[in-house]
């Protein structure tokens, strides 16, 4: 768990700490509380976690700290390489006459790069904004990232389930300097906005995004009108309509993904998403060995979204040991499988 925060169950942690399923630890020496990047106008800079992921076996924290508490740079991003926290790319950065410092606010792993969106930039020194990839050698950027002076923030990056990566936040039109966009899809060369625009008191902006099968389910602070219907602060955004499936055609597929955390220490959520009505359906956790952990559902299921969660158990009440997991899907003729990494 990452915030601002220097206490855990009175362990004295910096920034980050573990739950091994009845204490808490720190996770190393964590991060300086004190030290932050405070941009030209000198903010009042709180140093945080905002955002942890897994990438590549290391588990990566983004936020607006500076320092490890070892005293390593690292410039809002970090990875915990299993005994201490290490700089990743040179982190990120502001330019000379930015007045806000960088933050990180979010991460995830998509096609296999990590992708960091936030308020920044710079990322390893390059002329990189709001949104960057790292590919585990080099930064990258992605399309125009809203590169101006005021480019707003992307507070949130989500991936669905068909693969499509989602970015949120308080965003702006590449190229114009007015607010207009708050979530936003990557075509594959640059950022296409989805949904209405939303407005807000002063600067709108879409905090959170969790996919629902082809829909969003948006939070944030906004107001909108879409055909009618009114949204204040959370909304569904509808973005496929119900189609009737040609003749021929694959029919809908049967899909499994993390909503997170994971790797985890407590528990961890589990999606999947169902085309159909399933007359029987097993979803269980083995271990690297095929064994059978525990047994998260076990018979019918109505097609839609559905979100469970593993604690981390054993079908006997037992935890399970830290280590590698597989979270396996059989609905029908249809299998799915998730990896999932319970941390110590």
């Amino acid at each position: 768990m990452g915030g601002a925060f220097t206490r855990a169950g009175g362990e004295r942690v910096g920034l980050i700490a573990a739950w091994d399923g009845s204490a808490w630890h720190p996770l190393g020496a964590g991060f300086d509380s004190l030290s932050s990047d405070s941009g030209t106008c000198q903010w009042a800079v709180y140093p945080a976690i905002h955002a942890l992921a897994e990438y590549r076996g290391e588990l990566i924290a983004g936020g607006s700290f500076r320092l490890t508490a070892a005293g390593d740079t690292v410039h809002c991003l970090a990875r915990w390489d299993g005994s201490a926290w290490r700089p990743l790319g040179g982190g990120m950065g502001s330019i000379a006459s930015d007045c806000a410092p960088p933050w990180v606010y979010a991460l995830t792993v998509w096609n296999g790069d990590l992708i960091v969106g936030g308020s920044f930039r710079t990322a390893g020194g390059q002329p990189i904004a709001r949104v960057a990839r790292w590919d585990g050698t080099s930064w990258h950027a992605m399309g125009s990232g809203w590169t101006t002076t005021w480019g707003g923030s992307v507070w949130e990056l989500a991936v669905t389930a068909d693969g499509e990566l989602i970015a949120a936040g308080w965003l702006q039109e590449p190229g114009v300097n007015f607010n207009k966009w708050q979530i936003a899809s990557w075509n594959g060369t640059d950022w296409e906005q989805i949904g209405p625009d939303l407005t807000w008191i002063s600067t709108p902006s879409v905090y959170t995004v969790f996919p629902l099968g082809p829909d969003h389910l948006l939070g944030g602070a906004f107001t909108g009108d879409v055909d009618g219907d009114t949204m204040n602060y959370v909304t569904i955004l509808r973005c496929n309509s119900t189609t009737a499936v040609a003749d021929g055609a694959p029919a809908p597929a049967v899909r499994l993904r993390a909503v997170g955390p994971n790797p985890f220490l407590g528990s961890t959520a589990i999606a999947f998403d169902l085309p159909r009505d399933a007359a029987r359906l097993a979803l269980e956790v083995h271990d690297l060995a095929g064994r059978r952990v525990c047994t998260l559902h076990q018979g019918p299921a109505a097609a839609g979204a559905h979100v469970v969660r593993w604690g981390g158990r054993r079908d006997d009440g037992r935890p399970a040991p830290p280590g590698v997991y597989f979270a396996r899907l059989r609905a029908g003729d249809e299998a799915r499988s998730l990896r999932l990494v319970r941390l110590e």
